[in-house]
């Protein structure tokens, strides 16, 4: 991506925030959207009217190529973040 490491750790750690460019770079890489990254929008999404089963979510995942097996992971894991937040 043409960074320093220290720049990477920057990112990894807070302390600094990668530009647009950047955004849409790492976007890129990991066929994302950058809201994904940025962590925009998750608030908007309104609840399944009916939940579905862990069946249906494990088939569902098992579907996902690995990397969006990750990506959903990591989703799951930021909406489970910003529901303790509020």
């Amino acid at each position: 991506m043409g960074i320093t490491n220290s720049t990477y750790s920057g990112y990894e750690t807070g302390k600094r925030q990668p530009d647009v460019a950047k955004i849409k770079q790492l976007a890129g890489i990991f066929h994302i959207s950058g809201d994904i990254l940025l962590e925009t929008g998750y608030k908007d999404c309104k609840p399944p009217s009916q939940e579905p089963g862990l069946e249906e979510l494990s088939s569902l995942y098992q579907s996902l190529r690995p990397e969006y097996q990750e990506c959903a992971l990591d989703m799951i894991r930021r909406l489970a973040r910003l529901q303790s937040a509020d």
